[in-house]
């Protein structure tokens, strides 16, 4: 300590000059490192945020109940904001359900129900709508291209963009027998087998 003493005394100033030199440095370095791990964190959040909107769609997946459409298209339109349409919808109740301009693009839609759905000028490019119920849906200007709709039931009621070829993606017509059969109340399992 006594060796280093006169090289802080000699030159006073030069010496107060370099420690205010070396505090600007670690303030500059503190700055970055706040503003790289405030991102870090904000990433991490996004992800934990839309993982959470994915896990509640999936918990309301195979309920038959206008609560579950109302919050699965809730949670669309959250994951829709986050940038993100390639969603799990795989048997979804979406009957009646607004999904205008949403943005479904590549999600799965196998076996949906998505009766009387407003899907005007929703994107759906690459969706995958096999077995889907479709009967009486609106997909008037919506993005279809590349969408699979093999086995898809529609009906007179669904209205589909102009040129759009529903047939040609094996979309199938609903008859009135088959139309009557389907709409037919479903007994629940108890009422089934009561007898047993």
């Amino acid at each position: 300590m006594s060796l280093s003493l006169p090289f802080y005394f000699e030159d006073l100033w030069h010496f107060w000059g370099n420690v205010l030199i070396e505090i600007h440095g670690l303030l500059f370095e503190l700055l970055i490192m706040g503003v790289f791990l405030l991102w870090l964190e904000s990433l991490g959040h996004k992800q934990i945020t839309i993982t959470r909107y994915r896990e509640e769609i999936e918990d309301y997946l195979g309920w038959n109940d206008d609560e579950a459409t109302y919050r699965i298209v809730a949670n669309i339109k959250r994951l829709n904001n986050y940038g993100i349409s390639n969603i799990n919808l795989k048997g979804a109740f979406l009957k009646g359900a607004n999904l205008t301009e949403i943005n479904l693009q590549s999600a799965n839609l196998l076996g949906s129900d998505l009766r009387g759905a407003n899907l005007e000028k929703a994107q759906l490019k690459g969706a995958d709508l096999r077995k889907a119920d479709i009967r009486g849906a609106n997909f008037l200007k919506a993005e279809l291209s590349g969408t699979n709709l093999e086995a898809a039931v529609y009906n007179i009621m669904t209205r589909w963009p102009e040129g759009f070829d529903h047939k040609k993606v094996g979309a199938r017509l609903c008859e009135k027998k088959k139309h009557e059969e389907l709409n037919k109340p479903k007994k629940k399992w108890l009422q089934n087998n009561s007898q047993l």
